[in-house]
């Protein structure tokens, strides 16, 4: 093998690795799981992020977290979150998601009715009026990440240069 395919053998696989973000995900990872109702925080779970459910409100609300998502599920249907006779607001703010890139959306499908969405760096919130809430899964979320890493830009531009210089060496 001459010099000028090495320099392109190893120029492709910068490249390859310039093209592979490192997602690092949140398994491992400490997160607080809030309910606030009325904007009084009512229950706060911190758990590690692993295999299997990571924690529950009221013994009958479960959420579960995966590397880029969350889940809730309710073991039975009730009339809601707050009293049942008041109709409140329900925010369920996931805090602590370090998932080695910025957070720059978040996907979900939900049962429930005018549920929105805000997010910041570390966390996400989801927010409803008081309603009933079915016996299964209520919402399930993906975390979009997409904002590479500054070593990604790095490596992108070494083997850029490198191509660029097995170029020159061609002519």
């Amino acid at each position: 093998m001459n010099k000028n395919n090495a320099l392109l053998a190893a120029a492709f696989v910068v490249s390859m690795l310039a093209g592979a973000s490192a997602q690092a995900g949140l398994l491992g990872d400490t997160v607080t799981t809030k309910l606030i109702i009325n904007s009084d925080p009512t229950v706060e779970v911190v758990s590690t992020v692993g295999a299997g459910v990571e924690g529950s409100f009221f013994s009958s609300q479960i959420f579960d977290y995966s590397d880029f998502g969350f889940s809730i599920r309710s073991t039975n249907s009730f009339c809601g979150m707050g009293d049942c006779p008041v109709q409140g607001v329900v925010k369920l703010r996931l805090e602590g998601l370090n998932l080695g890139e910025p957070l720059t959306g978040v996907t979900f499908t939900t049962l429930l009715q005018g549920v929105s969405v805000g997010r910041g760096s570390d966390f996400v919130q989801f927010s409803w009026a008081d309603q009933s809430i079915p016996g299964q899964t209520y919402i399930s979320a993906q975390f979009v990440t997409g904002v590479p890493e500054p070593e990604t830009y790095a490596l992108m531009l070494a083997g850029l240069g490198l191509v660029g210089l097995a170029a020159a060496r061609r002519r």
